[in-house]
């Protein structure tokens, strides 16, 4: 399936879906033009004429009856690529940036409950700078750490 961008006058590859969003839609593909009403053409053929002056007559079609029809269109089905607003930007960060911090925090809760957990020391560091950038988005003091 095609993704366009949100006017649909471009095809993308591989957009960044950290910075936007699929949307499913439809592109039409072609336009079928409007047909007028036509009227059924015939004509009669005589098969068989009696002596008292009686015919077997047939109606031949010449052209079949049509109706009108309107304007129509083909569709494909695409996805339009929507580029979040600042506000779903910050509102996914600060997901992202909670989400990181409840298993780092799992974590800590292990090692002080005796779990040997490798580069606890590197743990420590990103928690503290994603605490403290989560404060930020957040319009808080970050915190100062020992």
């Amino acid at each position: 399936m095609k993704i366009y961008n949100e006017t649909k006058s471009q095809v993308l590859e591989n957009p960044d879906l950290t910075k936007g969003y699929l949307k499913q839609d439809k592109i039409v593909t072609k336009t079928i033009p409007a047909t007028e009403e036509i009227k059924e053409q015939f004509h009669y053929v005589t098969i068989k004429e009696y002596e008292n002056g009686g015919k077997d007559m047939e109606k031949v079609i010449d052209l079949e009856y049509q109706p009108a029809n309107p304007e129509s269109y083909e569709y494909e089905d695409i996805q339009v690529y929507i580029l979040f607003t600042e506000e779903q930007l910050k509102n996914n960060r600060i997901v992202e940036i909670k989400t990181r911090l409840d298993e780092l925090n799992k974590d800590f809760i292990q090692y002080y409950l005796g779990a040997v957990i490798s580069n606890i020391d590197d743990k420590k560091i990103e928690f503290i700078s994603l605490h403290n950038e989560l404060r930020e988005i957040l319009g808080k003091e970050p915190r100062i750490y020992k």
